[in-house]
């Protein structure tokens, strides 16, 4: 196996072979879950469970209310049930720590544990005794899709609707450069297997209480734009929130709109969510966002990353813009 194989996806079949040996399975994504977290979590322990395995999704944090749609959505834990588990599968991550609180909460027993890492991100640390990586997937979701195609597992309507979710959301409604004819395959084939896509479409880009458009007013009167280094920048309060009577989860996707100002090549949104911890959202149109937001201890991709930096709103700006300079600027001049 050489190191090409192991970051695109050469250990498919040893990623099926541990499955099968497995009988209890432990199923974990990142935290700040999205689409793809949700969906290849979701997907996977419904595409299991045909086999006769008995699988967990578990996370960190709650479920944002955008994905409350999703088939099997009331099945996902917050805490790891106790007894032992055969395999844990490790989805979406590209560091074990993304997975936060529960893999610190329960670091013995993965430590212990045959671990399975599913995933696409190019700064994957290949954690897991098999590495099922593959960064030319647009998104986990697919890579999921085509282990349980391998396993023989019956994937049905909902099963489709939660893997074409995580699909829609990593290529930005199939608008993002990762859109290749790979992905288009898995989706259409997703789609005869019965996926929902008008529902997650609608759920995902169209459908919004009177809450969220009140909070998204409140954000976008906080943007401003760094004409030197072309980065449009917003942020939100809990005290946004609560004015607006919305959910801090209601912001989902206004960085993407962000993105699409023309006069930045940077979105930045930055979500207090208490004081002195910032949730900061990166989109770019080819500027490395994964390289900024890793200096946080982050990740993603290209041009689309996260990352959580302990400091006020106007420090967490500084530093950001700090790191821009410092590997963006530098390195492109």
């Amino acid at each position: 196996m050489t190191a090409t194989d192991e970051l695109t996806g050469g250990r498919l079949e040893e990623a099926a072979d541990l499955v099968r040996k497995s009988h209890r399975i432990a199923i974990f994504s990142h935290v700040n879950p999205d689409g793809d977290s949700i969906g290849v979590g979701l997907g996977l322990k419904r595409g299991l469970a045909t086999l006769g395995k008995e699988a967990d999704f578990v996370i960190s944090d709650p479920v944002p209310e955008v994905f409350e749609y999703l088939p099997s959505v009331e099945s996902v834990l917050h805490d790891l049930p106790g007894g032992q588990y055969d395999l844990m599968l490790v989805a979406d991550c590209g560091d074990i720590h993304r997975v936060g609180r529960i893999y610190h909460d329960n670091e013995e027993r993965f430590l212990a544990a045959k671990i399975l890492n599913l995933d696409h991100h190019d700064s994957n640390t290949c954690f897991g005794l098999v590495n099922y990586v593959d960064v030319t997937a647009a998104s986990s979701s697919e890579l999921a899709f085509r282990l349980l195609e391998q396993l023989g597992a019956d994937v049905d309507g909902g099963t489709a609707t939660d893997l074409l979710t995580g699909i829609i959301n990593d290529t930005g409604s199939f608008q993002h450069s990762n859109t290749d004819a790979k992905v288009l395959q898995v989706a259409a084939e997703l789609r005869k297997r019965g996926a929902d896509l008008e529902l997650a479409a609608f759920e995902m880009f169209r459908a919004k209480p009177l809450s969220t458009a009140k909070l998204w007013g409140l954000i976008l009167s906080t943007l401003h734009l760094d004409d030197q280094r072309r980065i449009a920048w917003a942020y939100m309060t809990p005290e946004m929130a609560e004015k607006a009577g919305a959910t801090t989860d209601e912001s989902e996707g206004l960085v993407d709109y962000m993105s699409g100002i023309r006069e930045a090549d940077l979105a930045a949104f930055l979500k207090e969510k208490e004081p002195g911890n910032v949730r900061v959202s990166l989109r770019s149109h080819g500027i490395d966002c994964s390289r900024i937001c890793a200096h946080f201890g982050g990740g993603g991709h290209i041009r689309a990353a996260g990352a959580t930096i302990n400091a006020t709103i106007a420090e967490a700006e500084q530093l950001i813009t700090a790191v821009f300079d410092d590997q963006i600027q530098t390195a492109d001049s």
